[in-house]
C-alpha cells in the first residue's frame, strides 16, 4: 500500500496491518514504515499469537560526509534489505450481538 505520512507530507509504500472482527468490521489499522518504503512478503502466526510480517525495507545509505553536513547534494546508494516486525496478539472478541441464552427456573 501506497500511502502519505502526514507529517513529511511524502507518500512512501509501508504495510498497513488491518484487523477485522469475525463479522467483518474493521476494529483496528496499523500503519508500518521503514526507510524509503516497505513490502510485505508474507504475514505469519508467531509463537505467543503474534502477526509477524516478513518482507524488504529500501533505505538510502549516504556518505557520512552528507550526513554530517545537510548543504551537501551527494549521491547515496539504496539497499534492500530484509525486514521483518512482530505486531501484538489480537484481543479476544466478544460479539455484542450475540444472542444470549436464557434459562427459565
Amino acid at each position: 500500500i501506497v500511502g502519505t505520512d502526514e507529517e513529511y507530507k511524502v507518500d512512501i509504500a509501508h504495510l498497513r496491518l488491518l484487523t477485522f472482527s469475525p463479522r467483518g468490521e474493521l476494529i483496528d489499522a496499523e500503519a508500518y514504515f521503514n526507510g524509503q518504503g516497505v513490502t510485505g512478503h508474507k504475514l505469519l502466526n508467531g509463537y505467543k499469537g503474534q502477526r509477524v510480517m516478513i518482507g524488504q525495507s529500501d533505505v538510502l545509505y549516504r556518505p557520512e560526509e552528507a550526513m554530517a553536513d545537510s548543504s551537501l547534494e551527494m549521491e547515496g546508494v539504496v539497499s534492500r534489505d530484509a525486514w521483518m516486525a512482530a505486531a501484538q496478539s489480537v484481543n479476544p472478541f466478544e460479539d455484542p450481538c450475540k444472542p444470549v441464552q436464557y434459562r427459565t427456573p
